[in-house]
């Protein structure tokens, strides 16, 4: 006589794929967050490491900097759209013939709230200068609540743009907050730096007075085949 197998023992394998499936929709539906340093780990999964030995910045890759992911060649993404502070939708193309670094936060990110007021003095000091800081929110819905955190932080010289469905970050393979984009004046990305960093710190004003002059300009030119 055959023992009926005890319907017991199946709960527990429900239970695991239940879960396993709750965690994938999870990761697939939302925004980027979680370890900073898994941006880099995913690049190097894919294949699409960058190299920062055969980079013509690599050399700049010291102190607040030491994180930044210099590409041998500029990288290129499909077209970003956000939301500006009047709620109109605008892209990268805004700042045409600026170098931009491009900072992806949220409120709730506590190292996006420490890192914040050194990238409104770093936009204070390239004033006037081809190089705009873009702080970009990707807090989900209305746009006030990133705004009064800007205006409590008494952020006087960044803009105000939102991405409320982290398509953005998407586009970008974003993997944690904060991200850095360095992008160059045609839109494309030369670095990247996962987590946070002081950005008005004097290596990364050094760093980014030499890649706007002519002399930086020109060393990339020769360095390339």
């Amino acid at each position: 006589m055959t023992k009926p197998t005890p319907k017991i023992r199946l709960l527990p394998i429900i239970i695991i794929i239940a879960f396993l499936s709750g965690v994938a929709a999870f990761y697939m539906t939302s925004p980027p967050s979680g370890n900073p340093d898994d941006a880099v780990s995913e690049q190097e999964n894919a294949g699409s490491s960058p190299s920062i030995a055969a980079s013509p910045y690599s050399g700049y890759a010291t102190g607040n900097l030491k994180k930044m992911v210099f590409h041998e060649t500029p990288k290129t993404f499909k077209e970003l759209s956000f939301f500006n502070a009047a709620g109109e939708s605008v892209g990268l193309d805004i700042f045409a013939g600026n170098y931009v670094v491009l900072n992806f936060w949220a409120t709730w990110c506590v190292p996006c709230r420490e890192e914040m007021p050194s990238l409104d003095a770093l936009q204070t000091h390239f004033k006037g200068q081809p190089l705009k800081v873009v702080a970009l929110s990707t807090d989900r819905g209305s746009a006030d609540k990133p705004k009064k955190f800007l205006t409590d932080l008494d952020i006087k010289n960044l803009a105000f743009f939102h991405d409320p469905k982290s398509q953005a970050a998407r586009d970008t393979g974003l993997f944690g907050l904060p991200t850095t984009l360095l992008l160059d004046t045609q839109g494309r990305e030369i670095g990247r730096l996962a987590g946070e960093a002081v950005w008005d710190a004097p290596e990364v004003k050094l760093f980014l007075e030499a890649l706007i002059s002519d002399e930086l300009e020109a060393e990339v030119e020769a360095s390339q085949p």
